[in-house]
């Protein structure tokens, strides 16, 4: 089915569930399935998926309801929980301990006008104020598209950004500072589309 797209695969940290993508022209939804290939199930329509530390959790960017916003849906069984309204596509990432909220999403403009570049947000608790602690033009991202995933151990966010003609990944300090870069490949056209993983270890990434 060429109108159906599939992407951006995200492991629960218990090991046991894939939630991915599953998209259409005029609908986005999250589905999940066992590493085996079976119990393969729809979860919520939504966006950007993202699991809590301990995997009871899968956080993503509410769709089909308005307003938008962030939601978590408990993967053992129950409704979703809504916990905060948007003012545009935002991608969730959460800390280990559950208690701070970080959001990538779209700046607006002085003038009310989506697109001049993005903004990274933390909130804590995820239900209160946002803290802007990071601001990136919008011509720094590849294709257009957000990025953003926690290290395991709650110190870095890891994104993508382009740097002249290729891509690198960038990682900011979930405690505030300046970014840095973890890859430079110079001027190959590299394209990282999509997202980045890390290792279970706390010590260490992949990426």
């Amino acid at each position: 089915r060429p109108e159906v797209a599939f992407g951006v695969p995200v492991w629960s940290p218990r090991g046991d569930l894939i939630a991915f993508v599953r998209s259409k022209p005029t609908q986005a939804e999250l589905w999940g399935i066992s590493p085996d290939g079976s119990n393969l199930r729809q979860l919520v329509h939504g966006w950007a998926p993202c699991f809590s530390a301990d995997g009871r959790w899968l956080y993503y960017w509410r769709l089909g309801v308005e307003p938008g916003g962030i939601a978590r849906l408990p993967i053992d069984g129950g409704p979703a929980e809504f916990i905060r309204t948007g003012s545009g596509l935002e991608l969730p990432a959460i800390s280990p301990d559950g208690a701070t909220l970080f959001l990538v999403g779209p700046m607006r403009s002085s003038m009310g006008v989506f697109g001049v570049g993005v903004a990274y947000v933390r909130a804590s608790p995820p239900s209160g104020p946002g803290e802007t602690i990071a601001r990136v033009p919008g011509e720094r991202l590849p294709a257009r598209h957000l990025s953003l995933v926690i290290s395991p151990d709650g110190q870095y966010l890891a994104t993508l950004l382009i740097d002249g003609t290729t891509t690198n990944i960038w990682l900011l300090p979930t405690s505030g500072g300046p970014m840095k870069p973890v890859t430079d490949f110079g001027d190959q056209s590299v394209v990282i589309a999509r997202s980045v993983s890390w290792t279970c270890t706390r010590s260490s990434a992949a990426m």
